[in-house]
Formats: C-alpha cells, structure tokens, sequence
C-alpha cells in the first residue's frame, strides 16, 4: 500500500492510500456509473459524508436557528413517541397525532437529513415552534 500525499485548494497536506483495493473500488464506481445519491448514500454508510463536506469547503450546516428547530421536531416526535410506547401502546398502533409509530420515526429522518428542509416547515404537536 503507497501512502500518497495531495495538497488541497487552502494549501492543506492529507494523506490517501494507493493500493489495489483502492483501485477495484475506483473501478467499481466508473463501472456501475454511480450517480450523486448513491454516492452520497456510500459516504453516509461509510461515515465520510462530513470529511467530504469539509474538504469540498461546504458549510455543514451553520445555522444554528434551523438547527435548534430540528431538534425541537426531534424531541418532540420523541417524547410523543416515547409516550406512547411506555403506556403499553405498539409502534403500528395509532398516536396521539399520527397514523401510527412509525410515523414519528420517519419524521425523526427527515429531520435528521440536513438537506431535506421539509421538517423547517413544522410546529410543534402543542402548535409552538
């Protein structure tokens, strides 16, 4: 394995490995013709996606308002969640606002997912923000 090193646009050193491995999975990519979500979606899995939002220079996410609202949305679906489960109820069984559960736990995804703005546009179950 070949430790190479590669100089950034701010002028910053990183190391990256040159090996077949490397390689076959260069090769794997060009051959599958993987697109931008998919490729996104290996970062994700793979623990990368913040290293590569770093080292393009994207601003993770700095706003801490729009932050602070997606964690609001969190904890709330959470503690409805929460709730829920604790008085005996299922995941599949209808909460106090939705269908089922499982509803909150998608809604804990979306606003997990940084680029997904939707969750920007909710209130609280209590109708605060």
């Amino acid at each position: 394995m070949k430790r190479r090193k590669m100089i950034n646009v701010d002028n910053e050193e990183h190391v990256y490995y040159e090996d077949e491995t490397t390689e076959d999975i260069i090769e794997m990519i060009k051959e599958r013709d993987i697109d931008g979500a998919t490729m996104q979606y290996i970062l994700e899995r793979t623990g990368l996606d913040y290293q590569m939002y770093k080292q393009l220079n994207v601003e993770y996410n700095d706003d801490s308002n729009e932050m602070i609202h997606r964690l609001e949305m969190i904890e709330d679906d959470v503690n409805t969640l929460l709730k829920h489960l604790r008085d005996g109820n299922m995941l599949s069984d209808k909460t106090k606002y939705a269908d089922d559960g499982y509803t909150h736990i998608n809604n804990i995804h979306i606003a997990l997912d940084i680029q997904d703005d939707e969750c920007l546009t909710w209130s609280k179950f209590n109708n605060t923000k």
